[in-house]
């Protein structure tokens, strides 16, 4: 089941998106690396004064 498939019932799947969401079980390993990358990349952001402290 999906997370949307209630939401959306009467929209078709598109075969693209469900072979990128297929990876959700090797995804779910990586999430924490994820989420340190976005970190150092809005560390990076914010040093170039693209984003604020509080953003």
């Amino acid at each position: 089941m999906r997370v949307w498939e209630h939401r959306f019932k009467s929209r078709q799947s598109v075969p693209v998106f469900e072979k990128i969401n297929s990876s959700i079980e090797i995804d779910k390993y990586l999430y924490n690396e994820e989420i340190e990358a976005s970190i150092a990349y809005a560390c990076a952001l914010n040093k170039a004064g693209v984003l604020t402290n509080h953003e």
